[in-house]
């Protein structure tokens, strides 16, 4: 059955839903330019160790990890003596520009850093960078580290800046929309607006994913059903409640431009029926309200996933950003990491998905005994 007509989700059904999280224009955010970081300390690596990727972690006062962002290098140049290095990659959702001038004879180092936001990129592939851009705070630190080895190449700290490099509530907005288009198992780019009718939108489609009814009014809507059927169904909503009526139907939610499926629903409404057209072929119904014009319309079964195939498994050149972490994932994408199972656990049972655990080979020996070819 096609989605009912004539029945509308209430925008005030709850006014704090999007309390926290972030509407307007998202252009213009990340116009952002770190200062050059500095940072002194004695070299325990060089540049040409540092292989396809490097580590941008944020970290608190205690150095414990507030968020890591792995950044793909692009380019390197380094002396013949390799006594001065220079590195520089971008970001997954290619949103930040990072480079590192290091200088071993003087044991500095200079980071560099230039953001702005890829129109392309999903919410799921921004996110890493919004929530290390999210912690980019005065009090804060910056390190960096060798994927797979946690060991610290450079820390500095985060300078003061009246400004914070992105506004209030869009990290909030970016995770809850990677969340939702995950548990729909439908992705788009970041809108390049969001409103606060967005706002309510993925509120309500992550409510109704988690198995949370939703409310809304209608007017009328029409019903087909099968010849002889409609008489039946006139004689029973009639007067001035009419009857309790449910209707098995897609429900959709729209962000933007975009159409989300959110799987089947059931509609139950009061109806009266108003009209009644019979034919050969089927009857068709058209119901208004009775003495209420609410509906209440919850979740009967989930999107069709994209990705069902467990046995897909991330491409090889993202598994080597989690090499020694364990993941999750759900065919070929990766939905949490972390260092430990119970941690990946934790953040899937937080995402509402299901995927399969297990931790990724840190070197080249380990992984020969595992499939994935690392």
């Amino acid at each position: 059955m096609s989605k009912p007509q004539g029945l509308k989700f209430a925008d005030d059904e709850n006014p704090d839903t999007t309390s926290g999280l972030y509407s307007r224009a998202v252009d213009k955010w990340l116009a952002f330019t770190a200062s050059p970081l500095v940072s002194h300390g004695k070299w325990d690596i060089s540049a040409a160790v540092i292989r396809e990727s490097l580590e941008l972690a944020t970290l608190d006062s205690k150095d414990q990890v507030l968020a890591q962002l792995d950044i793909n290098l692009t380019s390197r140049l380094r002396d013949e003596a390799s006594t001065f290095s220079t590195i520089s990659g971008r970001d997954l959702s290619q949103s930040i520009l990072f480079s590192m001038e290091m200088d071993r004879r003087k044991s500095t180092s200079q980071l560099h850093m230039e953001v702005k936001l890829n129109p392309s990129a999903t919410p799921r592939e921004l996110l890493p960078a919004v929530e290390f851009l999210e912690n980019f705070q005065p009090g804060n630190r910056i390190g960096l580290r060798v994927p797979g080895t946690r060991k610290i190449l450079s820390l500095t700290d985060v300078p003061e800046n009246d400004e914070s490099p992105i506004p209030s509530g869009f990290a909030n907005t970016i995770r809850s929309l990677a969340r939702l288009q995950q548990r729909a198992g439908q992705e788009f780019p970041m809108p390049d607006e969001i409103t606060r009718k967005d706002l309510q939108e993925i509120v309500r489609g992550i409510n109704l994913l988690d198995g949370k009814k939703s409310r809304g009014t209608w007017s009328n809507t029409v019903v087909n059903t099968a010849p002889g059927a409609g008489r039946s169904i006139r004689d029973t909503a009639q007067g001035t409640y009419g009857a309790l009526l449910e209707i098995t139907a897609p429900v959709e939610i729209k962000i933007s431009d975009h159409i989300l499926d959110l799987g089947t629903g059931t509609y139950a409404l009061k109806a009266v029926v108003d009209t009644l057209t019979e034919g050969d072929e089927g009857d068709e119904v058209r119901f208004i309200p009775g003495a209420d014009n609410h509906f209440e319309v919850s979740l009967t079964s989930p999107p069709r996933r994209i990705d069902d195939n467990a046995m897909t498994q991330p491409p090889v050149e993202l598994l080597r950003q989690h090499a020694g972490e364990w993941i999750a994932h759900a065919g070929a994408r990766i939905l949490a990491s972390g260092p430990t199972p119970a941690v990946v656990a934790a953040a899937l049972r937080e995402l509402g998905e299901r995927g399969s655990i297990w931790r990724v080979p840190s070197t080249t020996a380990e992984a020969e005994f595992n499939p994935v070819g690392l």
